[in-house]
This record gives C-alpha cells, sequence and structure tokens, in this order.
C-alpha cells in the first residue's frame, strides 16, 4: 500500500526537483498539491499527476485521504505548516534548513510527538549512493581516525526580485543558511556531534542584504576538523567532499548540487582506487521512499527533527562567530 502525499509549496523548487523524484519513488503516491494560485495549482497536479490540488494549505491537510505531507515553503514558514499538518495527524517531510532558529524546530518536535506523527527533514545528500557507501567505509574503519573533513557547496545565484533565499526575513541567512545547511549536515552525518565553530559569512560580488560567501571551521567531538565553505557567487565549481584520515584518504568530486556524474576515489598507503559506486537513483526518490518506508514499518527516520534542531543550532553558533569574530562553542545535552 502507498503512503498517499500532499505538497505544500509545489512550485520552484519542488516542482523542478523534488516532485519528480516523488513520482519515481516506488511506495509513494502524489495526491494533491497546493500553491497560493488556483490556477497554477491545477496546472503543477495535471504536470506531476496529482489528483487533486488546493490554493489553501488548511484545505490541504484537512483531505482526509493524505497520509504525508512533503513542506516546501519558504524557511519562515516551516514551524506554522508542520505544527498545522502535526495537529491535522499528518507525517511530515520539511525542506531543510529546518526553521529560523532553535526556538520554532523545539516547538515542532514537540508538536509532532504530542500528534505522534513521524517527522523527517530534507537533508536528502545523505541518500546520495556516494555518501551511503563513504559513511559505510568510515564506519569499518577503512581509512582510520578522521583528521579532517571538508564539504563545499558553490553555486551562482545573482541578485533575483522577490527571492526569498535572498531575503533574511524569509529564509533566515544567506548562503550559510542555505546551502550550508546540507554541507554541515553531510559532515555531522559522517562525523558526528560538532563541539566548537569559527566562521566568516561576508559579501564578495552581489550586495543582497544575505551572505554570498561563508567559511566555517568546525571542531567534532572525536577532536577532528572540519571546513564547509558555501557560495552564492561562484559558478564553475567541482564541490569536492574530503575526508582525510590517519589510514586513508577519500576525494568525492560533483556529489554536492545538481550534478549526474560523480566520481571519488580512495587514497591508503598501498593503491589509489577510484571507488565504483552505482549511481542508479535520484536522491529525492530515495528520501521519499525512506521516508514513506518509516511510516509503513512505523520505524524512525534517518534524519530526525533533533538532528534538523542540531543543524540549526550549530548555523545560529556559526553566525554569532562571524558576527563576533570568535569561537562559540555548542552544547549536544
Amino acid at each position: 500500500m502507498k503512503i498517499k502525499w500532499g505538497v505544500i509549496g509545489a512550485g520552484g523548487f519542488a516542482d523542478k526537483r523534488s516532485l519528480p523524484g516523488m513520482r519515481e519513488a516506488r511506495n509513494c503516491e502524489l495526491t494533491a498539491v497546493m500553491v497560493r494560485n488556483l490556477d497554477r495549482a491545477k496546472k503543477l497536479a495535471k504536470k506531476h499527476g496529482a489528483s487533486k490540488f488546493y490554493d489553501k494549505v488548511e484545505d490541504l491537510f484537512k483531505d482526509e485521504e493524505i497520509d504525508a505531507v512533503y513542506i516546501a515553503t519558504p524557511v519562515y514558514l516551516h514551524k506554522e505548516h508542520t505544527i498545522m499538518a502535526a495537529n491535522y495527524g499528518k507525517h511530515v517531510l520539511c525542506e531543510k534548513p529546518m526553521a529560523m532558529n532553535t526556538k520554532e524546530c523545539e516547538e515542532m518536535i514537540k508538536a509532532c510527538q504530542d500528534n505522534k506523527v513521524k517527522l523527517m527533514i530534507g537533508f536528502m545528500k545523505r541518500f546520495h549512493p556516494f555518501h551511503q557507501q563513504i559513511k559505510r567505509l568510515i564506519d569499518e574503519g577503512k581509512i582510520g581516525q578522521i583528521v579532517e573533513i571538508r564539504c563545499q557547496l558553490h553555486l551562482w545565484y545573482p541578485d533575483t526580485p522577490g527571492a526569498w533565499r535572498q531575503n533574511p526575513t524569509l529564509g533566515g541567512g544567506g548562503c550559510l543558511m542555505d546551502v550550508g545547511s546540507h554541507c554541515i549536515d553531510l559532515l555531522c552525518f559522517l562525523v558526528g556531534d560538532v563541539t566548537e565553530v569559527m566562521a566568516r559569512a561576508e559579501n564578495v560580488i552581489f550586495n543582497y542584504p544575505v551572505e554570498d560567501i561563508s567559511t566555517l571551521i568546525l571542531k567534532f567531538s572525536t577532536g577532528a576538523q572540519g571546513i564547509v565553505d558555501t557560495s552564492f557567487s561562484i559558478p564553475y565549481r567541482e564541490n569536492p567532499v574530503e575526508i582525510y584520515g590517519t589510514r586513508g584518504t577519500i576525494l568525492a568530486f560533483r556529489t554536492m548540487g545538481p550534478f549526474n556524474n560523480p566520481h571519488a576515489k580512495m587514497i591508503t598507503e598501498n593503491r589509489e582506487e577510484e571507488l565504483k559506486i552505482p549511481y542508479t537513483h535520484d536522491v529525492y526518490q530515495a528520501e521519499f521512499e525512506h521516508f514513506a518506508q518509516c511510516i509503513q514499518k512505523n520505524t524512525p527516520p534517518l534524519i530526525s527533527g533533533e538532528d534538523g534542531l542540531k543543524n540549526i543550532q550549530i548555523i545560529q553558533a556559526a553566525y554569532a562567530s562571524a558576527k563576533e569574530g570568535k569561537i562559540v562553542k555548542i552544547s549536544n545535552n
């Protein structure tokens, strides 16, 4: 039996990237889409094969046929829509970053717990087959103890009138808040908890009111150090993920961002080998299939609300570090 989905904020990013993945998900059925313009909602429903369309959020939540909702609205609406969905008994897959601040994250987690619905945050980079294999290699000790890990996610995002990601009151920040959240989550997935952060977040090219470049230095509970560099102002890039250990190194390229030709290699004392990893599925498809399976089997999702909360905690610490010019410690209680 397939999980029936409703999508809040089905235009824009969801229309181009995530909804095609949902259509391919074997245990999912797109039932309804919602955007504020009814005619556009109707066109999106037809395009993606949904049987229903709405222009009001609450109308979709009232639809008793829907089991789960995918929230792809701007960040400032994540808390409102997640809590509303939970109150209507819908399981929630909320896009990243989870919310505007940690207080909102805590309220979202509580609402889902109180209503006994599942909550997952949309860090789909964890489902990339290269990242999954790298995680296995690390856990098996193939490259020893991690000393340093780096993740880069650059893109070109010029000044665009009306773009909510360039408005701090709608998106919470710039490249650090947006694509940086992906990098931070991936590093935590591979290494563990972050205990300290030092950061710079500035504008080099564009004059919009959010940063167009950021660099973070992270300290993990294991003692390893991490580097996250993100940008809205670099068009030509490889977006590498680099992991340096005491017994070996893993270098991956084009696994972060909209690439379909990733490659990776592992370097150890005796050899340098290309990692032969089949790239056969869409990361959004894998994300939706995983969450649907969690609902069907009543198991916890790979990326919990608590993971989203920790992510925002690190991002808030990074902005504080950039503003104050000092290291900021992070509590993992």
